[in-house]
């Protein structure tokens, strides 16, 4: 992932801020953190269903925070 989208995903997912506290870190709109958390959800989706068995575990960790 690009960095600016890599650190939505980080801010949101795991570290629990909402999308106007990301926002503000990044000094990015909020649409844009909608936006970032959105193409990294799809992402970790097709990861998912490709069946990468290395990559689909990396994906599952990141969005359920294990």
């Amino acid at each position: 992932l690009p960095p600016r989208k890599r650190m939505a995903f980080q801010l949101c997912r795991l570290e629990g801020k909402s999308y106007d506290e990301a926002a503000a870190q990044l000094n990015i709109s909020t649409e844009s953190v909608k936006d970032y958390i959105k193409s990294c959800n799809a992402l970790i989706r097709k990861q998912l269903s490709d069946n990468n068995p290395s990559m689909a575990l990396l994906a599952l960790l990141l969005y359920f925070q294990l």
